[in-house]
């Protein structure tokens, strides 16, 4: 039996601090992304120094090798979804690899736009959708079937997110994708609102204790 679970990242409104936790459904769109391009080599893939506490787990996929597919065909979003892939593999935990033409990819990783993008309480930014075996588990952990994750050009779009924070949602819906949880600090790439932090020791400690 397979179930399906959903994980966003929120963004906040930094004077009002307040997010919303409802979610729309992806719709698939062809509308054009207007955010201004930058380098395509200016994220660092260093790892920040995180907490002393271990980003949690819920799911985890079957072995470390895992495929992934990029649907979106602009140089811009390959580029965001890109960057999130070599920063997790740069952790050497895991082995994300492209998934053959004709194969059916374990990740999906996707944009979308939402019906309505909200500029006062907040809209997710990013959500993932995960399907895993309800029976089947690897040291207590659900075994990963299929994931999509989305990031919502329209949202991001609107809040005026630059490459680097889109890149930073990326790597979040990637993390949920691997199996991993919301964090408790604020310095987590895992941090349920977050937009301006990367991959931490913390997080990197988390995926280590579910695949190793």
């Amino acid at each position: 039996m397979q179930r399906r679970y959903r994980s966003a990242l929120i963004f906040i409104i930094t004077i009002l601090t307040v997010c919303v936790t409802g979610f729309a459904a992806p719709q698939r769109s062809q509308q054009t992304v207007h955010a201004k391009a930058t380098s395509f080599m200016h994220m660092s893939y260093r790892f920040s120094a995180g907490t002393s506490a271990t980003t949690r787990g819920c799911y985890r996929w079957q072995g470390t090798t895992i495929t992934y597919k990029i649907t979106d065909s602009s140089a811009y979003y390959q580029q965001v979804w890109n960057s999130a892939v070599k920063h997790w593999n740069n952790a050497n935990v895991v082995n994300l690899v492209a998934a053959k033409s004709g194969e059916k990819p374990d990740m999906t990783l996707a944009t979308a736009t939402t019906k309505k993008a909200r500029s006062v309480s907040g809209d997710a930014v990013g959500l993932t959708y995960s399907s895993y075996h309800s029976s089947q588990k690897i040291d207590n952990l659900n075994v990963l079937v299929s994931t999509t994750s989305y990031i919502y050009k329209n949202v991001a779009t609107q809040m005026k997110y630059s490459q680097l924070q889109r890149e930073h949602v990326a790597e979040h819906e990637l993390g949920h994708a691997l199996g991993l949880e919301h964090a408790t600090s604020k310095n987590s790439v895992m941090y349920y609102a977050n937009k301006n932090k990367s991959i931490t020791t913390s997080d990197i400690r988390g995926l280590n204790a579910m695949y190793n």
